[in-house]
């Protein structure tokens, strides 16, 4: 490993509209009941690191000027969804219509791109960086060899994963920076080869960072002298807040990207927010047809077809990411104790080597990552371990609930691919949602409310429509919320006047008829003890709800 050091030289990541896939597909669709109608090289340093951060400018506030009780009223539209009958939850909800206006007047939404506006990351902690003569934009991008991009995840307050595919590159390094003031210069921390393996993807981990920080990386091609010749998409990722830091954090948010719905507007929508990090909770390409691992047909074809939409491209090049899996990143519904094991083992190593994914405790998927004092991010693995009677294995849950009960993080976070709330009646129960384990899941809102655990926020998808919703319309459980996100690129066939019948009560929010491709973004402030909660038409920009929603509402 060669780390940046201060020498002479350089050492150098349904069912009612379930995400059974998108009609239009010809794959089988969601169900409604039936009563229901240049030289690179650069020279050694010569002089100590300065702490400037060119990126570190502070952020303009975001946030609607409202109250701190979020329940401000709305003035209806022509187009809104026609009297839903919403019962007295503190916040009455707002108008749903696509060209309804937000319940206060926001503050001016920059939408410059992901460079304007950054977070104040406050003062910048020792991370070795020395300043180096190299221009990174007049290095020629090969996007041949790194035609996958480039992407950041696993973003620790020290420490993240850096991935690209460098295809018949056999001599590959990574740089990473921050800006300098200096034209021609930056602030270089590492300068290390990688290794990508036989196929050419490279995971690789970066650590001795500083927290809460903006840095742009870049994989690079280099000759026989060691150097470079061309190099990578050039990209950019946040670190995650020190322990004992607090400020709010503004989250982007998808699911249910079906590649037959490219380009993804919402997704190229999301690329130009100012956002911390992003999540998917899963079905991030429909991949039910696939046979094998490589070729034509096979899995990584899929993943190179969706991930190579030029929102998604953007979207992983300018923010690092967590994510989870649903159903279709395999196959359709698919069964853990029924699949063909091999077939199952080729998706899982398919969707590991295709993201800056860090395994969890169990060598799988679940795993978490802490911002500071504002948020803890849980990720869950609901579709692989539902064997033996269990939504999630006795091992998953056992951690689950100790992530839950030890965090020392105000909001908890938990991306989970298809929901737990209590949906309405009408929505058949086909055994894939956590309400078809019943047991485990009254364990899991036990845990909650007999342990006063606070601002559990669950993030899901697989129903093809966003809401914001109380898990349980009543009771304990009421004042745990849930939202689910996107979609990013797929559709619902419930009509609007089903969606105002079911709708009620316990939801605050759902999106209307037609939304097929949504942008959502969350902003989780401690200090309002709330959410800043987002919807927008991917299509056409409408604002469809932006609302503080807190677990007081």
């Amino acid at each position: 490993m060669r780390r940046v050091v201060l020498l002479a030289a350089l050492c150098t990541v349904t069912a009612l509209g379930a995400c059974g896939t998108d009609a239009a597909s010809g794959d089988d669709g969601a169900d409604v009941a039936t009563d229901v109608a240049a030289d690179a090289g650069g020279d050694a340093p010569v002089t100590d690191a300065s702490d400037g951060d060119a990126d570190e400018d502070v952020a303009p506030d975001t946030a609607p000027d409202v109250d701190e009780d979020p329940a401000a009223d709305t003035e209806p539209s022509d187009t809104d969804i026609a009297d839903v009958d919403v019962p007295d939850i503190s916040d009455p909800g707002p108008d749903v219509g696509p060209d309804a206006e937000p319940d206060a007047e926001p503050d001016a939404i920059t939408d410059a791109g992901p460079d304007a506006g950054e977070p104040d990351a406050g003062p910048v902690v020792d991370d070795g960086a020395v300043p180096f003569d190299w221009a990174p934009e007049a290095v020629p991008e090969d996007s041949v060899t790194f035609s996958r991009g480039v992407q950041a995840g696993a973003m620790r307050a020290t420490s993240m994963l850096l991935w690209t595919r460098a295809v018949d590159a056999p001599s590959v390094i990574v740089r990473v920076w921050r800006p300098s003031p200096v034209e021609g210069e930056v602030l270089l921390v590492v300068d290390e080869p990688v290794e990508p393996d036989a196929d050419g993807f490279t995971h690789h981990a970066v650590e001795g960072l500083a927290s809460d920080t903006v840095y742009h990386y870049a994989f690079a091609r280099t000759d026989a002298g060691g150097r470079i010749i061309e190099r990578s998409a050039i990209g950019r990722v946040r670190t995650a807040l020190a322990p004992g830091d607090s400020r709010s954090l503004l989250v982007g948010a998808s699911s249910c990207t079906n590649q037959n719905r490219m380009p993804f507007e919402a997704i190229a929508m999301t690329a130009e927010e100012p956002l911390d990090f992003f999540v998917h909770t899963g079905d991030q390409t429909y991949q039910d047809s696939a046979i094998g691992l490589d070729g034509e047909g096979s899995y990584r074809e899929f993943w190179a077809t969706s991930l190579r939409d030029p929102g998604f491209l953007a979207l992983y090049q300018n923010v690092g990411h967590y994510l989870t899996w649903d159903d279709h990143e395999v196959t359709n519904n698919w069964d853990p104790e029924r699949i063909d094991t091999g077939r199952r083992d080729i998706a899982f190593q398919s969707f590991f080597e295709t993201f800056a994914i860090e395994r969890g405790p169990s060598g799988g998927l679940w795993n978490h990552f802490q911002w500071g004092d504002t948020l803890e991010v849980i990720v869950l693995d609901c579709r692989s371990e539902r064997l033996d009677g269990n939504y999630i294995s006795r091992e998953q849950m056992d951690w689950f609930k100790d992530r839950l009960l030890n965090s020392t993080a105000h909001f908890k976070v938990v991306l989970n691919s298809v929901p737990i709330t209590d949906m309405p009646v009408a929505y058949v129960d086909d055994g894939d949602r956590w309400e078809s384990y019943d047991s485990q899941r009254d364990e899991v809102i036990s845990h909650i409310v007999d342990n006063d655990i606070r601002n559990v926020w669950f993030l899901s998808g697989d129903f093809h429509i966003g809401f914001v919703s109380h898990v349980d319309p009543e009771g304990p459980g009421r004042r745990i919320r849930e939202i689910a996100v996107g979609p990013g690129g797929n559709s619902n066939p419930v009509p609007q006047f089903v969606r105002d019948l079911l709708f009620r009560g316990q939801f605050a929010f759902y999106t209307p008829g037609g939304s097929d491709e949504v942008m959502t973004t969350l902003e989780f402030d401690p200090d309002r003890d709330a959410v800043r909660v987002r919807f927008v038409d991917g299509l056409t920009g409408d604002v469809w709800f932006d609302r503080w929603v807190s677990e007081r509402d």
